[in-house]
């Protein structure tokens, strides 16, 4: 199709079909980083359950060992 014989309507068309696919993209973008969000904050969590675990083992071996 020409552009010389768009109209207004056709050209607002075409601008709001291309702001709806770009809306899309982002919307799938932003999940992608929701669940790598996610992801990281698992394996942090994870990741301070076991210092906490390890700490508390440090610690009871260390009560132990004063009480001796």
């Amino acid at each position: 199709m020409n552009n010389k014989n768009l109209t207004a309507e056709d050209v607002l068309a075409i601008r709001i079909g291309r702001l709806v696919k770009e809306n899309a993209e982002l919307e799938q973008r932003v999940q992608e980083l929701v669940e790598r969000y996610n992801d990281v904050l698992k394996q942090f969590m994870d990741l301070k359950f076991r210092y906490d675990q390890e700490l508390k083992t440090k610690n009871r071996a260390k009560n132990e060992n004063n009480k001796v």
